[in-house]
């Protein structure tokens, strides 16, 4: 079920984008025969060194363009052209492998061969609110590529700027830095390196700027150049926009990390406040407790990764309240980490083997504090992700997913709200692992979590229920606004390109919806009508959402 204002909009995109790639293709035979004249003029002694820099730098930049336009083998002759070249430029080449050269490049028409790529990337919907706005400058002096790549990142929720020209670039990223710098390294008409640039604007900032660099150059001089301008990857031509998007959401993750949730249950109300300041001036959520018969309420409400305990406490020991919270599956992988001034050797080993994972001394610095409290929470947390996050996705295991369904659930029958939930698989994907390999559906797979990721709200749930298939639960979500929004999903995802060596191919994926009035269905009965609604889906022709 799809809306036809959005498929309007996709189809407007598309053509747009079947244009830019048609304007290439017209351009290629002007190009081919400007590279076969300046190849002609090699054997001209008094032309030859201009003619090796021109030819050199056109031949860089139809390396970078030319697969991103559907002529992979095009583009791989024109670098290892250039790779020859560049063992050319600082010798005299005798006579015959100057002629073997030209003999090469006149041949270059021999390789436009175009993938035929008629279903291409439609340009992004509206972002959802709530999603993360990522500001990323583009900085490519080739337009047709610019436009490709910015088309892309933009489907799949990044902010995207694109400029043409170096000059134009400093002055947007002085006056309003980027979150992230794409950048091709050389720039043709203007002679001119962007790492260098970079570089330069780089020097002095507090944070640098994440900057990304892509190039059909693979020398060591052009790592190092990327190196010093505070790359933190460098992509080859052309750009494979999954894995670009893929290392941008895993970057992401990894800076915008949840801070760290601390419970401390301590008698003494002002020693755990000093340490809850401490640790909440590094970043950290901390709560304090007084009173341990309230700990299991409070471990419901605040879902802690590591819980301080003080040893002697009146009407219950710190040993006795680490076996009652050890009663329960929900809290058995949390670190527990006894806090106090006990001495005793026996004591405190004794204190460990009851259900305790380590001990800290009282007085301890606030340093100590800090660091004992962050390797343990960091370690908790890498625990909790390899066992509740599949490891390709980062979305919830199956179980997992089935617990927090439930969780919602009984969630909104507390609240009086809405619940939406969505079964969503790939068709067709066998074909995929069948034609390209386990690693391209595993890039598939890993595309499709991006966009749910993307697409969706913050609030909404997301897990890899099996192999090729996805669950999402929207909480407060009535049934019309998650078809909204899993249609959505489903059109961007049918417009994407993937790429398996030199071939590029496109899949689609079906839904399935069911949602649910405030305490109208259980999650079990939830969770099989959105499944049989996924089955309707395939059976009336797949690539469409059926709601239950």
């Amino acid at each position: 079920m799809g809306g036809g204002v959005s498929h309007d909009k996709n189809a407007e995109v598309a053509a747009k984008l079947q244009a830019l790639r048609q304007s290439y293709a017209d351009r290629l035979p002007e190009e081919l025969e400007s590279l076969n004249s300046l190849a002609q003029a090699l054997l001209s002694n008094e032309d030859r060194p201009q003619a090796l820099s021109e030819l050199k730098a056109r031949l860089h930049k139809l390396a970078g363009s030319a697969g991103s336009f559907g002529y992979a083998a095009l583009g791989q002759e024109a670098r290892r052209l250039e790779l020859t070249l560049q063992g050319l430029s600082d010798q005299a080449p005798d006579p015959q492998r100057i002629a073997t050269l030209v003999h090469r490049v006149i041949h270059l028409g021999d390789e436009l061969v175009q993938v035929n790529d008629t279903r291409l990337l439609p340009q992004a919907s509206l972002r959802e609110q709530g999603e993360r706005h990522n500001r990323l400058f583009l900085l490519e002096d080739d337009p047709q590529v610019a436009e490709e790549i910015a088309e892309s990142l933009r489907h799949f929720g990044h902010s995207v700027s694109v400029f043409a020209e170096l000059g134009a670039a400093e002055l947007a990223i002085l006056a309003n830095p980027p979150d992230f710098i794409l950048a091709d390294i050389f720039f043709f008409a203007e002679g001119r390196d962007s790492p260098e640039l970079i570089e330069k604007l780089q020097r002095g900032r507090k944070a640098p700027i994440p900057v990304i660099f892509m190039s059909s150059r693979t020398d060591f001089d052009a790592y190092l150049a990327a190196a010093r301008a505070g790359a933190i990857r460098y992509f080859t031509k052309p750009l494979d926009v999954v894995k670009l998007v893929d290392f941008l959401e895993n970057y992401l993750d990894a800076r915008r990390s949840a801070p760290f949730r601390v419970l401390i249950v301590d008698d003494d109300g002002l020693l755990a406040g000093h340490y809850r300041q401490i640790l909440e001036a590094v970043g950290m959520l901390v709560e304090t407790l007084a009173d341990p018969t309230q700990v299991l309420p409070k471990l419901d409400e605040f879902h802690p990764e590591v819980i301080l305990l003080d040893l002697h406490m009146p009407g219950c020991s710190g040993m006795d309240l680490a076996k009652v919270i050890r009663l329960t599956d929900n809290w058995l992988q949390v670190p527990i980490v006894y806090l106090s001034a006990e001495t005793d050797i026996d004591r405190r080993i004794q204190a460990v083997g009851h259900s305790g994972d380590d001990f800290l001394t009282k007085p301890i610095s606030d340093k100590e504090l800090v660091s004992a409290v962050k390797v343990r929470a960091a370690r908790a947390r890498q625990l909790s992700h390899v066992i509740d996050l599949d490891s390709l996705t980062g979305l919830l295991k199956h179980s997992r997913a089935k617990e927090e369904l439930v969780k919602e659930v009984a969630r909104a029958r507390r609240q009086g709200q809405a619940l939406s939930l969505a079964m969503i698989d790939l068709d067709h994907f066998k074909r995929v692992n069948d034609s390209w390999g386990h690693p391209a559906g595993d890039k598939v797979i890993t595309a499709l979590a991006h966009l749910l990721r993307q697409r969706l709200r913050k609030t909404d749930v997301l897990g890899r229920y099996g192999g090729e298939e996805f669950i999402a639960i929207l909480p407060g979500c009535p049934i019309e606004e998650a078809t909204r929004l899993l249609d959505a999903v489903r059109s961007n995802f049918e417009a994407l390109v993937f790429q398996a060596g030199q071939d590029r191919f496109q899949l689609t994926l079906s839904v399935g919806l069911a949602g649910a009035e405030p305490g109208a269905l259980a999650a079990e009965e939830l969770l099989n009508l959105a499944d049989n609604a996924l089955y309707r889906a395939k059976r009336e022709g797949r690539n469409r959402v059926v709601v239950a």
